[in-house]
């Protein structure tokens, strides 16, 4: 990048995200056991680093109870149990898309149905235009949604998250999720503002990590009208999707990495992914996540998951901390926002 007198000034933002890759790792640290809480909390948490960890969940019986489809179903009270599932036409859910020459933020449908007919899903063939079934709703359901609450009991109980992440954070975890889905359902990129234990019960999730300072290459965009998916099957019984979009509501701002130039959806891995105005940058640190294995997340990070089959999964969320490390953030994201560039479709993002 050139000044007014045509001098080359270093690219800020380039710069941090090369030396964050360097002081925290260009990959994920693997553990063969859990970190203590004093080593959790000064190797990880401190320094903003992920990691992922075998036996951090030994004790759960969901290691066993849920490998089989049956086994699941009977901690929650049996198959013909009914659940919310997220639904979506392609598999991706709370991302944006193109409809009538609008930028949309898509939320899933949301369907009723049997934990037999989910399981079900998952096991035929997939037909064109069928919903995508995604037990998904992280709203704490394990707690909250009684049809789920047979689980608790199964993966670390009521109040229990992770032993050491219990005692270096002071408290029980803000929510408990249970995940449950295949490898059609793909999360776009997004950050939470809590501290993630992710662990993996059966399958294999692949996460797609990328630091807070990477906000510059994410591709916001800013002015997405938010909508929702609404699935409907004509007189014939061939499915029909449309999208209701609420003009009225507050315009929402999301990642549109996975979007391409043309407005279309990229299904692929990650090295079809993260390009900015046609000149790659940081790459991703990638990962995946295997039974019995948990995933530390941290507070902030841009995160992109994919699943390797049938996967479910446990997270415990835990409220971050909101101190200097996070008005730094904002006040560099906001300082990337003064310096638009390109996006889909050519508008500025």
């Amino acid at each position: 990048m050139a000044d007014a007198d045509g001098d080359e000034t270093p690219d800020v933002h380039a710069e941090i995200m090369s030396a964050t890759r360097d002081y925290v790792g260009r990959r994920v640290e693997r553990l063969d056991a859990p970190p203590s809480s004093i080593e959790f909390l000064r190797k990880y948490v401190c320094r903003n680093s992920p990691f992922v960890c075998a036996n951090a969940t030994k004790d759960w019986t969901a290691h066993e109870r849920w490998q089989t489809k049956e086994g699941f179903m009977e901690c929650c009270g049996g198959p013909q149990t009914k659940v919310e599932a997220a639904a979506t036409r392609d598999g991706r859910g709370d991302a944006i898309e193109y409809t009538l020459g609008r930028r949309v933020f898509v939320e899933p449908a949301t369907m009723q149905t049997t934990l037999d007919d989910l399981f079900s899903s998952f096991e035929r063939e997939p037909k064109r235009d069928e919903p995508v079934l995604y037990l998904s709703s992280q709203n704490d359901n394990l707690r909250r949604v009684p049809e789920l609450r047979g689980l608790l009991a199964h993966c670390g109980g009521e109040s229990g998250g992770l032993a050491f992440a219990d005692e270096a954070f002071g408290c029980v975890p803000d929510a408990k999720n249970v995940w449950v889905g295949d490898d059609r359902s793909v999360t776009s990129y997004h950050r939470d503002y809590y501290e993630n234990l992710y662990t993996v019960i059966s399958g294999t999730k692949v996460f797609s990590l990328r630091p807070p300072c990477d906000y510059p290459d994410m591709r916001f965009v800013k002015d997405c009208a938010p909508g929702r998916y609404v699935f409907e099957r004509d007189p014939d019984g061939r499915p029909k999707w449309r999208i209701n979009v609420d003009i009225s509501a507050p315009k929402v701002s999301w990642s549109a990495v996975d979007v391409d130039p043309s407005g279309k959806p990229i299904h692929g891995g990650e090295d079809e992914l993260l390009y900015r105005a046609g000149r790659p940058r940081e790459c991703a640190l990638e990962v995946e996540v295997h039974s019995g294995e948990t995933l530390y997340l941290p507070a902030m990070w841009f995160h992109r998951v994919r699943q390797r089959g049938l996967t479910i999964a446990v997270n415990s969320w835990y409220d971050q901390s909101f101190d200097d490390r996070y008005a730094t953030r904002m006040a560099l994201d906001r300082l990337a926002d003064e310096r638009p560039t390109s996006g889909p479709h050519g508008l500025n993002v």
